[in-house]
């Protein structure tokens, strides 16, 4: 079980491995090595969330043994990928005529849709 200051984020300050240690076995060494290998090939940043969205995320990563920058990771990338599937959809449509907004309001209402 994690420490309730763990996980509402009462800790303030930086703090060491050793301070930071749970004993809960083997994901010591999980957490560990998850930081080492992100020190190593990630860059660092800053990011401010809402208080409730930091507890939710703290929560879900110890239940899941993934880290916080693994899911920030994850959900970031499925955000790019996503507008890139908007910009290749975007770029087929680029030749198709463009109708003005007033001209399209009367065709519904011409048609009896509005």
């Amino acid at each position: 079980m994690l420490p309730a200051s763990v996980l509402d984020g009462t800790r303030r300050g930086r703090l060491s491995f050793t301070q930071h240690r749970v004993d809960v076995g083997r994901l010591d060494v999980l957490a560990l090595w998850r930081y080492s290998l992100r020190m190593a090939t990630g860059r660092r940043t800053t990011i401010y969330l809402d208080p409730e969205v930091h507890k939710a995320i703290r929560l879900k990563a110890a239940t899941t043994e993934r880290s916080i920058s693994d899911m920030v990771n994850r959900a970031l990338r499925q955000s790019l990928a996503e507008d890139a599937t908007d910009l290749e959809a975007h770029e087929e449509r680029t030749e198709e005529e463009s109708v003005p907004f007033e001209e399209f309001v009367k065709g519904l209402r011409r048609r009896g849709k509005l």
